[in-house]
């Protein structure tokens, strides 16, 4: 890897034959946005497979990054929840 990106893809199992999708958009290039997206990557995979809902995992990402994250640096996230 020569190249790092704020981009993201990740699909969790949620133990109820549903699926979590998410797609998500970190501002910038290199290593700033990188780290940012594998935060938000890592700690979104947690908390659904804790089985929170969609909404408040990610109520509780936007509350975590929000006073730590520096001015002008945002998260673009979709996240989509999939049943049988």
């Amino acid at each position: 890897g020569r190249y790092v990106a704020g981009d993201m893809v990740e699909v969790v199992r949620l133990g109820d034959e549903r699926v979590a999708v998410a797609l998500g958009d970190g501002t910038g290039h290199g290593i700033g946005p990188a780290m940012l997206i594998a935060t938000v990557q890592s700690q979104l995979s947690a908390l659904l497979q804790a089985g929170l809902s969609a909404s408040e995992g990610g109520t509780r990402i936007n509350r975590y990054l929000c006073p730590r994250v520096e001015g002008g640096r945002v998260v673009s996230l979709w996240l989509g929840v999939f049943g049988p």
